[in-house]
């Protein structure tokens, strides 16, 4: 609804309505949460996001190599809907935790894998009045721990997916490019594949 139709609608609304004070009122605005399986069919409105995620890191160690698939979660929100200067539609979004951890067998411990800071990221459409396809993109920094122990601080990496609707699970894969790390002491290269 455009704002100069706001008034319009809801003088229709209150036509026949009793002016009693309390007659009526409005509901709290609530931040809207949504979970796995609901989809938008329109581009994202302001709304905080869950779901399952599979960090996936490769691990090298001695010239022995480990592809290590992490259980996480992922929870983000979305803000801020409007129009990039190229006309394209936009949303910012907020990285508001994403962590993961598995069993190494390589390394013989835990890895676990943390978001720490979200930098510049958010969903913007490829075309003119339409809103899909479009492109999903997260900027952040994060750290890897080795059984609990900071092994890589504020590594930096970038997560895209191209999506056809909107929801928590419709990133099916997100393409991670990140820097080949190494950890000082251990002499590990870790590798933010995909997610």
């Amino acid at each position: 609804m455009k704002r100069r139709d706001f008034g319009k609608n809801m003088a229709i609304f209150l036509a026949g309505a009793p002016l009693v004070p309390g007659a009526f009122s409005f509901p709290k605005k609530e931040k809207m949460k949504v979970t796995i399986g609901e989809s938008q069919e329109t581009f994202p409105t302001t709304a905080a996001y869950y779901t399952n995620t599979n960090p996936t890191f490769a691990i090298t160690k001695n010239g022995h190599t480990e592809v290590l698939v992490l259980d996480g979660t992922l929870h983000f929100t979305t803000k801020n809907p409007g129009k990039k200067r190229d006309g394209l539609r936009y949303i910012d979004i907020t990285l508001d935790s994403w962590n993961g951890s598995a069993y190494s067998n390589l390394l013989g411990k835990e890895v676990r894998f943390e978001v720490t800071n979200t930098l510049k990221s958010g969903v913007k459409s490829h075309y003119l009045n339409q809103d899909f396809p479009s492109t999903m993109e997260m900027n952040f920094e994060y750290n890897i721990y080795f059984d609990g122990e900071l092994a890589i601080k504020d590594a930096s990496a970038r997560a895209c997916s191209q999506l056809n609707t909107f929801s928590a699970t419709s990133a099916n894969l997100y393409q991670i490019e990140s820097n080949n790390l190494v950890t000082k002491n251990n002499n590990i290269e870790i590798i933010f594949c995909a997610a």
